[in-house]
Parts: structure tokens; C-alpha cells; sequence
């Protein structure tokens, strides 16, 4: 949980864990911002995808059922640290997270 005690009634909560997809063991990354995981994570899942030649994380659109674009694992944590700190009114500068 994160609050920011500038700004009234601004608290915000991020869970992250895994979620296994099917029944062959794909486990994904998956968050929402609440203070338990559910399984309306749309949008908010982290896959580990391939190309010919390697693994590399990426981000899973639901709604297209297809890859966004190739991840790093300080990537996801940037997503994930600015989309938690976003709901309280806290915006990352390019010097934030390193």
C-alpha cells in the first residue's frame, strides 16, 4: 500500500504474482492494483514469449491475444513501480528509477 499524505484520499495498493494459465504450466506475472490477486488482470500480465533464438519477457494484450513488445526485467519493474506510485498523483522522473 502507498499513500501520499499530500494529497486526500489518495492510497493505492499493487499485488503481483503468479498465475498459472493453463494446465501445461505456463506461469505468467500478472498484477492489479488492488490488495489481493484476481483474476481481472486484464492488461496486466507479463508472459515469457520466444523468437528462434531467445526468451525475453513480454507484455500480453488480452484483447488481441498477441505480444507487445520485447521486456527486460527492469522494464516490468518500472512499469510496475510507476504504475503504483501513478495512483496516489506521484509521476517518475527519468532519474527516479534506476
Amino acid at each position: 500500500m502507498i499513500t501520499n499524505r499530500a494529497k486526500i484520499n489518495s492510497s493505492g495498493f499493487i499485488t503481483v504474482g503468479v498465475v498459472t494459465a493453463n494446465h501445461f504450466g505456463n506461469n505468467d506475472i500478472a498484477y492489479t492494483l488492488a490488495d489481493h490477486l484476481n483474476q481481472n488482470v486484464y492488461g496486466n500480465i507479463f508472459v515469457i514469449a520466444h523468437s528462434d533464438c531467445e526468451l525475453f519477457w513480454s507484455k500480453l494484450d488480452v484483447f488481441q491475444q498477441q505480444l507487445k513488445a520485447k521486456l527486460s526485467a527492469k522494464d516490468i519493474a518500472k512499469t510496475l513501480w510507476e504504475t503504483f506510485i501513478g495512483q496516489v498523483g506521484v509521476d517518475c522522473l527519468e532519474h527516479c528509477f534506476c
